[in-house]
């Protein structure tokens, strides 16, 4: 009998190849390991990377309740939210927003106050790499290896022999 954490090597060839085959989908490249990021290697960023997350949650039964797409990907800018943040630099222009929402919520007027679009543009982001999607379409649920929350030496799959 099989434990629910343990999977065999041919489920997880299955996986693998399912996974890889999806993404491709997305990314035309033929060449796809377990290591390769999404972003940086793949070039999937922004409001592609957002599609290509909910469309594999749909495909793979993956709950994404614990995903944030701001800590793995960058958005694409368009030129009104680029406007708005670089008005944002204007110490007048934030004082005067956060003093206003001060009266509604006053976290998001601290939240104002810090704001600094060029450190959030230059922010590190986690990277999520081919072998998450992997570990995640076998778990249900979305884990990410280099996750600052998950102890280390991860080790979410115990792989077993059929």
């Amino acid at each position: 009998m099989q434990n629910h954490n343990t999977i065999t090597f041919r489920e997880l060839r299955k996986i693998t190849a399912s996974v890889k085959a999806f993404i491709r989908t997305e990314y035309w490249g033929e060449r796809l390991h377990s290591r390769m990021e999404i972003e940086k290697d793949l070039g999937i960023t922004g409001d592609d990377a957002q599609e290509l997350m909910l469309d594999f949650a749909e495909e793979y039964e993956v709950d994404l309740s614990n995903f944030r797409f701001d800590r793995h990907f960058y958005r694409e800018h368009d030129p009104i939210s680029y406007i708005l943040q670089e008005m944002m630099l204007l110490n007048p222009v934030r004082d005067f927003v956060s003093f206003t929402c001060q009266f509604f919520d006053a976290n998001l007027a601290r939240q104002i106050r810090e704001y600094s679009p060029r450190k959030a543009r230059l922010q590190e982001k986690v990277p999520l790499t081919v072998g998450d999607l992997i570990v995640s379409a076998l778990k249900k649920e979305f884990i990410c290896r280099n996750s600052p929350e998950l102890p280390k030496p991860f080790s979410a799959l115990k792989p077993v022999t059929a």
